[in-house]
């Protein structure tokens, strides 16, 4: 993994990392990850449960399936625990040590 490549992926982990997703309130996050993927050269696709989406993001056919979600716990109290934080070579927040997306 190249320098430029590193940075892209600490950018991106931030910025996931600061939209609030707590369960039950992930649109925002949803709204992200398909612009994303979007961007990316995806096709994408939601599909509505209840008042949510899952989110299908695909190039060409495969017979794999990645699943994933991007929920966290609540802030719990923690005020910065959407503020991402970078000490060395860790990235610290809430989801950060999840997959969150």
């Amino acid at each position: 993994m190249g320098k430029n490549d590193k940075k892209r992926l600490i950018e991106l982990t931030t910025k996931l990392i600061s939209i609030r997703s707590p369960t039950g309130e992930e649109n925002r996050m949803i709204d992200f990850l398909e612009d994303h993927f979007s961007s990316l050269g995806f096709t994408v696709e939601r599909e509505k449960v209840d008042h949510r989406y899952n989110l299908f993001a695909y190039r060409g056919k495969s017979p794999y399936l990645i699943a994933t979600h991007v929920d966290t716990t609540p802030a719990w109290g923690f005020r910065d625990a959407f503020k991402p934080k970078l000490r060395g070579k860790r990235v610290y927040g809430r989801g950060a040590i999840d997959t969150k997306g």
